[in-house]
């Protein structure tokens, strides 16, 4: 893995042929090993991997991402998709995340909030942010043990605009089995 820096000084690394931008204050050495965790991250038996070859975003999708970090979730996948809406609330992530994903910036949107069930200057509720929106084709949560908080704020959309849904169930004890009750009920 070599870690480069930009113009600006923002470290990147090349993920097959495109910038994956990571966070300034990070040492080479963090890059790197963080680097290969991602990598590692998406094998397919992973809990972090969440498309496989039946599961996948597929062309002309509307994509949102909570909990984007360095958005190697994404980055994968800018050719199928139409929108993108990266939700990070740590400011280097998203200083990265604007470099990153430059080359496509006319379809990002990213949102620098806290997602939960509470609409304040630091939080917003999925079902009022989205409100007007159609369609979520995919959309994927990982915000390190606040998901039931997000589904909270997001009963509507969730159950009426979400075609496929990835959450990560193992930041909590019973996450798993209370969100396939929830999505199931």
């Amino acid at each position: 893995v070599k870690v480069s820096r930009d113009p600006n000084g923002l470290p990147f690394v090349d993920h097959f042929g495109n910038k994956l931008h990571f966070k300034r204050s990070w040492t080479e050495k963090h890059i790197i090993e963080a680097y290969r965790f991602l990598l590692a991250e998406q094998d397919i038996k992973s809990p972090h991997c969440y498309l496989n070859n039946e599961y996948n975003i597929q062309p002309n999708s509307i994509v949102v991402d909570v909990g984007a970090a360095e958005g190697i979730f994404a980055i994968n996948e800018m050719n199928n998709i139409k929108h993108l809406y990266l939700v990070e609330t740590d400011m280097e992530w998203v200083e990265a995340l604007n470099e990153t994903f430059k080359p496509w910036k006319e379809k990002i949107t990213i949102i620098n909030k806290f997602v939960s069930d509470k609409d304040d200057n630091h939080n917003v509720k999925l079902d009022t942010y989205f409100k007007d929106l159609a369609q979520i084709d995919f959309l994927k949560i990982d915000v390190d043990g606040a998901e039931q908080s997000l589904i909270n704020g997001a009963e509507k959309v969730i159950s009426s605009k979400v075609d496929k849904l990835a959450i990560c169930t193992y930041h909590k004890t019973n996450d798993n089995r209370d969100f396939t009750k929830y999505l199931n009920g």
